[in-house]
């Protein structure tokens, strides 16, 4: 795991520390994947009076039966998360695949503060818009969308996510930017949710934040534009937000030693936090 994608990890882990989320589930193998004839005990699954420990409950949307993801496997999809979103931002800043060989039909990102800061704001996105939660990342309900509508892990509203996905003509990118917000959704739930469209998800959000830091320039105008659709719309959720991502900009937190462990990361700087 490289620098860039450990600081971004290590992150996620302090501010929403995998295991605690009663919208994240993992699946419980030994139930069996029969709604109707579970091969397990319905039984809490650890001593402990918290929501993690409840019985294993069947989701319809996933198709199995499942518990509280554990702070263990919650713990290798932020990895997984953090290698993909470090990934593209490397891809989108300097054009160039997995080789470093030169991507023609790349449209660059330029972020003004170099890829580590865009790692950190697409760090805060991360962490509001769908607090890291597995059901919001892979579109299970009951938070799969958000209230108005968002699509994929980073929130990102339908109507202006065609604009940003250079992988579709200029033409088809128009065509959609104007068409009925029916099928301009139609097209967002295909293309940017779920669980095998999180690079998409993670390139339309990236450059779409970069659009709003160009129109708006200023960090909270960024941010309220991405929320909002106009730089003017300053509320105090704009402000945590900005906050944030100038209290990550001064500091970052050790991995925990458990963490650390776990991945294998070595010289973290890791320290336990229980």
């Amino acid at each position: 795991m490289d620098k860039l994608t450990l600081l971004l990890l290590s992150q996620l882990v302090f501010h929403r520390p995998p295991g605690k989320s009663p919208y994240s589930l993992e699946e419980m193998h030994e139930c069996g994947r029969d709604r109707a004839a579970p091969a397990c005990a319905l039984e809490r699954v650890c001593d402990e009076p918290a929501f993690w420990c409840a019985a294993p409950r069947y989701s319809a949307s996933r198709g199995f039966w499942a518990r509280v993801e554990t702070r263990e496997t919650g713990l290798e999809r932020y990895a997984d998360w953090s290698e993909l979103v470090v990934s593209t931002v490397r891809r989108l800043t300097r054009c160039t695949d997995a080789e470093g060989v030169a991507d023609e039909s790349c449209v660059r990102v330029r972020w003004w503060r170099g890829s580590k800061d865009l790692t950190l704001v697409v760090a805060v996105l991360s962490v509001f818009e769908a607090g890291m939660a597995e059901g919001p990342m892979y579109g299970h309900p009951p938070l799969g969308r958000g209230a108005d509508g968002e699509v994929c892990a980073l929130g990102l509203m339908p109507e202006y996510a065609p604009r940003y996905a250079m992988w579709l003509p200029a033409e088809e990118r128009k065509r959609l930017s104007e068409a009925p917000y029916r099928e301009v959704e139609a097209w967002a739930l295909a293309e940017l949710h779920g669980p095998h469209n999180l690079g998409r998800c993670i390139e339309v959000a990236i450059r779409e934040i970069v659009a709003w830091r160009r129109i708006c320039k200023s960090d909270a105008g960024m941010f309220a534009g991405y929320a909002a659709g106009r730089c003017g719309h300053q509320g105090k959720t704009v402000m945590m937000r900005t906050n944030f991502l100038n209290r990550m900009r001064r500091s970052t937190p050790p991995l925990p030693t458990w963490a650390a462990e776990q991945l294998g990361v070595q010289g973290a700087g890791a320290k336990p936090t229980g």
